[in-house]
């Protein structure tokens, strides 16, 4: 009655040998159903249908380029953020706090008043390539505005 193939009680606290059976039976076949039941999800991830609708969620993708009111200069990587995309908060310089952002930590007593801009992460979107990690625009184009002196006639 303590335990082996003949006992009416096993030492894992099933009463008959056939409960501890259905019960590893029944287990393999929820775990098989299981595997099987995220085959079937993995499938339905890969169609091309999904692949259509995800180019809009890539990361070197912007508002403005899929709005199409910038397209990417070819082969060049922004030189603000090297081809990151982020860059240090201008408004709490990267600490993620907007008050004492001279020291590193805070003194004594005092809570962190979290930045609005990168709202704590001390990190921002790239305002040069908006994100994209590459340059939107050809540097170097502009214009010159004469100043009042040369507007004058002589």
């Amino acid at each position: 009655m303590t335990g082996g193939l003949s006992g009416k009680v096993c030492y894992c606290g099933a009463r008959e040998e056939g409960v501890l059976l259905a019960k590893t039976k029944t287990y393999k076949l929820h775990r098989m159903r299981n595997v099987a039941m995220r085959e079937k999800v993995a499938e339905k991830a890969n169609t091309n249908l999904n692949a259509y609708f995800m180019v809009a969620k890539e990361r070197n993708s912007s508002v403005a380029l899929l709005e199409g009111r910038a397209e990417p200069v070819e082969g060049q990587t922004c030189s603000q953020c090297q081809g990151l995309g982020k860059c240090d908060c201008f408004h709490c310089q990267g600490l993620g706090r907007a008050n004492y952002t001279s020291t590193a930590v805070l003194p004594r007593g005092t809570y962190p008043v979290w930045c609005a801009e990168c709202g704590g992460g001390g990190v921002v979107y790239c305002f040069k390539c908006q994100g994209t990690g590459k340059k939107l625009f050809a540097e170097g184009i502009g214009f010159r505005l004469p100043h009042d002196d040369e507007l004058k006639d002589p």
